[in-house]
């Protein structure tokens, strides 16, 4: 095996072929990556073949630029390319500056420090960033629904953990009060949530350039300086659309932001909406740990957190990707932390055979990362703490349904969507024939899984604490495109699901005419009724839903439907009044022609037997209701689901240990006789496995 060797004490002019310097030879290792992938290239063209090791020591590496790996940088399928942390290190690569406790000041200003919060005036220190090559231009970063993920604004984090960029109010939200300007980039007949249909169509295609203006009772505001770079993030129409948007002005009452919303504000009523709070806002840095980016003056002012005077602190910088894998194959990324970027921290782009294994993604503006092309894989890896998703996986050809098998494995994937938290979830899949397995998913304010495309495969994760603050939404995710069939969730556990708010929240969501499976699946308190009656699970206006063999345990609502009727169904179909959906049937691919006819044959019936679903043989324990169907959309005839064997009951159905949450059912539990065929869940093999788990387990 050909090894080279990277440490932060390295040079680039010698071998690399040393783990530590040789003081006596002037011989060691590299000083940096690039130098390291320049003697791979060398070493290649001069015939070298064969198994590559690149042992990268412990330290900082700290990037401003992407570390591309392409096609010539490739392994074999028998000899990978392996990149990773050297045994016991730790092992950083940085988009960021770190900064340390000689870089706090206290606040040199005084018109400034008058401004400041009596109570914590003391504390607050200050660093002027221009000096350090670090410069802040234009103003607070709009990010959000209806918004390009652009690079978010430099973040401050303090050992390793993202600090909060000062807001008020500290927790919740303010109340929008009169809306003076509804200012949406697709306009509304008027500030209240409009009727159906719901856009794309009718009223909400016309476009608006009008800014948003509203009113808010709080005197607060009147003492604020805007010219620093206040931002205002709001739930301004809808609880699964939410923006952040610099401010223009506050005069007395009235906020006007400085752009649009794309849906415009409503007034917040009691219902969904309407709610928002303000951003780096100087005058209310209150807590430890709280930061203001003064874009005015160049100058970050913070209030330490506790215990991190003298830790370090990292102001992230890098508007690029950390590492990308351009076209490149059979690469291992083993042991690194990748930090400290504004944007996505990994991008994987088409090759195959590419492993991130035991890897951290923490502590970015974006996402964890992309990964396209096939057969390529992110195991055992921790991703937490991004300011958008986790993992955005794509690949295979939908026309012809071939599959590209990627998958995401055995990872820990919580505390993502802090700067953008709606459609930007743990895992996202597109394309063909993905899997997601033994993954833990958690605590974040949207959707777990996102699923586009055909037959993917979600199972054995623990999916808990996600849709945290927001509300018609699901922890597992489809809808609105009846060509995406074949995706299968089963044997994963979800509990704890839903924020409580106005429409309501499920752990699997099958929307607007979404197919799909769930099966084996156990639920523990998830979902939540609202408005809608959603459920653990919930179908709005699918068809061929086959919900199978799961067990829901003190959910409110076991099955939620809203069906739509067939003059609903029908308009739906052929795109009325808008033509996306037909786009998607018959042009990105042709649900009338094999492979679709083949291999999913109820796409024959597409027209007919609208809302037909399939729910059976499956068990409710301490819900308060089984299934709710709510009206007809359509108003007129709708298919009632098959029902079969469902049991709902308040009596113990024979759990191990009902207290520990121990949801697997004892052999002798009497579901085994009241329901014939119902399969045992095989609880004890959901969420992320151990080495020796692993290799004993089946089918891996």
């Amino acid at each position: 095996m050909q090894r080279w060797h990277v440490a932060v004490e390295g040079d680039d002019q010698w071998s690399g072929l040393l783990a530590v310097p040789n003081a006596a030879r002037s011989d060691g290792p590299f000083a940096t990556l690039t130098r390291a992938r320049e003697a791979l290239r060398q070493w290649r063209r001069a015939g070298g073949s064969g198994p590559v090791e690149v042992t990268i020591g412990g330290g900082t590496y700290r990037l401003t630029d992407s570390f591309v790996l392409g096609a010539e940088d490739s392994g074999t399928p028998d000899a990978p390319v392996v990149w990773r942390a050297a045994d016991g290190q730790e092992v950083r690569l940085s988009g960021g500056v770190t900064l340390t406790a000689a870089d706090l000041a206290p606040v040199s200003d005084p018109a400034v420090a008058a401004t400041l919060r009596p109570d914590v005036r003391a504390q607050v220190r200050q660093i002027e960033l221009a000096p350090r090559g670090v410069f802040i231009a234009g103003p607070f970063t709009t990010l959000g629904f209806g918004f390009p993920d652009i690079p978010a604004d430099p973040e401050v984090y303090a050992d390793d953990r993202p600090l909060r960029v000062s807001r008020w109010p500290k927790e919740r939200y303010l109340k929008v009060g009169e809306v003076v300007e509804v200012g949406g980039t697709r306009d509304k007949p008027s500030a209240q949530t409009p009727s159906w249909p719901w856009p794309p169509g009718g009223t909400h295609d016309k476009p608006s350039t009008r800014t948003a203006v509203f009113t808010c009772a709080d005197p607060r505001m009147s003492g604020w300086d805007l010219g620093r770079g206040i931002g205002a993030f709001g739930y301004w129409m809808w609880d699964w659309a939410p923006s952040r948007h610099p401010v223009a002005s506050i005069a007395g009452d009235r906020v006007m932001l400085a752009e649009e919303t794309y849906y415009g504000i409503k007034i917040s009523d009691g219902g969904q909406g309407g709610r928002f709070y303000f951003l780096n806002v100087l005058e209310e840095l209150a807590e430890p740990g709280e930061y203001c980016l003064d874009r005015r003056s160049g100058i970050l002012y913070l209030v330490p957190p506790s215990g991190a005077a003298n830790g370090r602190i990292l102001l992230s910088l890098l508007e690029q990707p950390l590492v990308v894998l351009q076209g490149a194959s059979h690469l291992r990324l083993q042991g690194l932390i990748l930090e400290g970027c504004r944007a996505d921290a990994l991008a994987v782009l088409d090759g195959m055979d590419n492993v991130l294994l035991e890897c951290v993604i923490r502590n970015c503006g974006g996402k964890a990362g992309s990964v396209s092309g096939v057969h390529n894989r992110v195991e055992k890896c921790h991703l937490h703490d991004l300011g958008q998703g986790g993992v955005y996986v794509d690949g295979g050809d939908r026309r012809t349904l071939t599959a590209a098998c990627n998958r995401v494995e055995d990872c820990d994937i919580h505390d993502y969507g802090r700067l953008n938290p709606c459609y930007h979830p743990g895992v996202n899949l597109n394309g063909v024939g993905h899997h997601v397995r033994h993954n833990h998913i958690h605590h974040a304010p949207h959707f777990a899984v996102w699923a586009h495309g055909n037959d993917h495969l979600v199972e054995f994760n623990e999916i808990d604490h996600v849709c945290l603050d927001t509300s018609d939404t699901g922890a597992f995710y489809i809808g609105r495109n009846m060509s995406e069939r074949g995706v299968m969730v089963r044997h994963n556990y979800f509990h704890h699901i839903g924020s409580g708010l106005h429409n309501g929240e499920s752990a699997i969501y099958f929307d607007d005419g979404a197919l799909g499976s769930a099966v084996g699946n156990v639920f523990f308190k998830a979902g939540t009724l609202g408005h809608a009656r959603m459920g653990a699970i919930f179908i709005h206006m699918g068809k061929d839903v086959l919900i199978e063999n799961n067990l829901f345990i003190d959910c409110e609502l076991a099955i939620g439907t809203l069906p739509c009727g067939r003059q609903q169904w029908v308009a739906h179909i052929h795109g009325i009044p808008s033509d996306y959906v037909r786009k998607w049937l018959f042009e990105d691919v042709d649900i009338t022609a094999p492979p679709y006819t083949t291999q999913y044959p109820e796409v024959k019936e597409l027209e007919e037997y609208p809302d037909r679903n399939t729910i059976r043989r499956n068990v409710a324990y301490k819900c308060k209701d089984f299934l709710s169907i709510n009206r007809c959309r359509g108003g007129n005839e709708s298919f009632q689901p098959e029902m079969s064997a469902n049991l709902l009951t308040y009596i113990d159905p024979g759990l191990v240990d009902m207290e520990k949450e121990d949801f697997r059912l004892r052999p002798d539990s009497r579901v085994f006789r009241i329901i014939a065929g119902f399969e045992p869940i095989p609880v004890e093999r959901i969420g992320p496995r151990k080495a020796e788990k692993r290799d004993a387990e089946p089918g891996v």
